[in-house]
């Protein structure tokens, strides 16, 4: 609020004696489960500070704001694998970002605080790109980033609930064709061009004339929504929780000759989903099939182990 209202120092201080106040509190905690508890519910404090030095004029607080977003979920997906961690001293910095690219691989990386929207566009051997966002005139009285995420978070709300009631209703109906009458799936479309308004990607396309293939690295809620759907249909794209994640899967040795444990559907509750499995074992010379009602958790790991 403090920077809306263009107190940029008394928000900064604040949000210093916040962070402070955060890390004391975490030297005081004895219990790992309590400071990851602690750190999820104060996140706002760094995601706040991504904020501000995205908002600096300075290139190099750009790079240091993406570096910032890319440690913060790398240490978030720590946590959900390893348990509590305080810092991570490997975490990428933006050249080693770019190793994920290369003439004709662009990345949109973004990052969701309570303030805004940040986007960054990643292309190979430039800076990163940070896109405006740009006031709508009905709301000339809200500053632009706060009214892209309140229109968010409306959005967003609303697709969640009738995704809901509409997965209900399936379950109740068992998929009888009447359930495409249903409002969320009617209006799959419409919401989305909706979405592709308030992320402003007609404004990001034209960093991509020459890119082929793109690489989506969301955050938060943007992780539940299909946003390859917001983009033009030639791209190959794919997407990864972090830039760290894809790093780590280039360094890896696949083999494709490798079998597989293919698991079909146990709940029987899935269109297509034998036939999509059917279609992904074919890249593979053989394959073990755990199916329907014998997928266990202990056959699975015994399919696994063989």
């Amino acid at each position: 609020m403090c920077r809306n209202l263009g107190q940029s120092q008394i928000a900064k201080e604040l949000l210093h004696t916040g962070s402070d106040l955060l890390e004391r509190l975490l030297q005081e905690t004895s219990f790992d489960d309590k400071k990851v508890q602690l750190s999820q519910r104060f996140a706002s404090f760094s995601q706040l500070r991504v904020d501000s030095l995205a908002n600096s004029q300075d290139i190099k607080d750009h790079i240091q704001s993406l570096e910032l977003a890319e440690e913060r979920k790398n240490i978030c997906l720590t946590w959900l694998r390893d348990g509590w961690v305080d810092k991570l001293s490997d975490s990428p910095k933006y050249e080693n970002i770019q190793e994920l690219l290369d003439d004709y691989t662009a990345t949109i990386y973004w990052h969701i605080s309570p303030a805004a929207i940040t986007t960054f566009i990643l292309k190979y051997n430039h800076s990163p790109v940070i896109l405006p966002v740009k006031a709508k005139l009905a709301n000339f009285a809200y500053p632009a980033t706060i009214r892209q995420l309140q229109d968010f978070e409306v959005w967003v709300d609303a697709w969640k609930r009738d995704y809901q009631k509409y997965c209900r209703r399936t379950r109740e109906f068992n998929f009888q064709s009447d359930m495409k009458q249903e409002a969320w799936f009617r209006e799959i479309a419409l919401r989305l061009r909706h979405l592709s308004e308030i992320l402003n990607i007609q404004e990001i396309l034209p960093y991509l004339s020459n890119v082929k293939n793109l690489i989506l690295v969301p955050h938060r809620d943007l992780h539940l929504l299909p946003l390859h759907a917001l983009f033009p249909e030639e791209l190959s794209i794919i997407y990864l929780p972090s830039a760290q994640i894809g790093l780590n899967l280039q360094s890896l040795n696949f083999n494709e000759k490798a079998p597989i444990v293919s698991i079909e559907n146990p709940r029987s509750d899935l269109n297509f989903a034998s036939i999509e499995s059917e279609i992904i074992s074919l890249f593979y010379s053989d394959s073990t099939k755990v199916v329907t009602k014998l997928a266990t958790k202990n056959n699975v790991i015994n399919a696994l182990k063989e």
